[in-house]
């Protein structure tokens, strides 16, 4: 009786630890969403992994610029903004700037700084 409490707690610790080592914010995947600052909104979607972000923004933008990754702590992976890749004012001005993704899926939350303030909104997968 003894030995099998002991592999049921074994199956459950494993388990746990399993569902532990997927919570949190995912580490891939192709995002989908809308920004908002100040009354405005424009929609994104991108790509990140553990190393790179490319965000592509919707018009009135309608632009692309990548972004590399800096850290990830607590739950939040935070990137830094490169050159855009098809230029844009809106794009070309976040150079040096920074993003961030939080929380847990299937509530997600991205944050885009830029010089008019900080864009944020919910995000959602769409594969990962």
């Amino acid at each position: 009786m003894k030995r099998k409490t002991r592999s049921v707690i074994g199956v459950l610790l494993l388990a746990l630890a399993s569902a532990s080592a997927q919570a949190g914010t995912p580490e891939q995947g192709r995002l989908k969403g809308s920004l908002r600052l100040e009354g405005r909104s424009v929609e994104v979607d991108g790509t990140f992994d553990a190393h790179r972000a490319t965000l592509h923004f919707a018009e009135p933008f309608a632009c692309r610029v990548p972004a590399d990754r800096v850290a990830a702590t607590n739950g939040e992976h935070r990137y830094r903004f490169g050159t855009s890749a098809n230029g844009g004012r809106f794009c070309d001005r976040l150079r040096g700037e920074g993003l961030s993704l939080t929380g847990e899926e299937p509530n997600l939350f991205l944050r885009v700084e830029s010089p008019a303030g900080v864009w944020s909104g919910p995000v959602y997968l769409v594969d990962h």
